[in-house]
């Protein structure tokens, strides 16, 4: 993507609903300083997720799960933000979150989503969590930002 554009499942559907974006490849926003966006998430083990501008926001529609296989990578570059956001879904992330770009994991429209965090996470840059979600940091290793030199916000 090299502009502002959201492929949310509100958008995209097809006869049994939602679609569900699959990444085997790479999956990029590579310009513009907005926000762009997926509807519900699949990244599999050889898929790559890289945010290098702007905002990337993948998201977990209610009742949904959106997931990160182990082996996959989710990478944010510096000035850049990857979210993943929903407004009652669920992310289940396995693979690596890396990079020097900002993460963060926000809920809106006033339902409770949930982010778990199984894999890796080696990012640092700034890690905001934001709205009335849940962000279960599972692993022995999976999230120590502050060690990796990122600045943690509750917002």
């Amino acid at each position: 993507m090299q502009a502002p554009i959201n492929w949310l499942s509100s958008g995209f559907t097809n006869s049994s609903g939602a679609i569900l974006f699959v990444n085997d490849g790479l999956a990029r926003k590579t310009a513009g300083t907005g926000a762009s966006g997926f509807g519900q998430f699949q990244n599999n083990a050889t898929g790559t997720v890289q945010a290098q501008s702007g905002v990337l926001s993948l998201f977990a529609p209610s009742g949904t799960t959106s997931t990160y296989a182990a082996g996959g990578t989710l990478n944010v570059s510096a000035g850049a933000t990857l979210m993943l956001t929903g407004n009652g879904g669920t992310h289940i992330v396995n693979g690596l979150i890396a990079g020097a770009g900002a993460v963060g994991f926000f809920t809106s429209g006033g339902a409770s989503g949930t982010a778990n965090v199984n894999g890796a996470y080696t990012a640092s840059g700034g890690l905001a969590v934001s709205g009335s979600g849940v962000v279960n940091l599972n692993a022995a290793n999976a999230m120590n930002p502050i060690a990796n030199g990122a600045t943690a916000i509750r917002a």
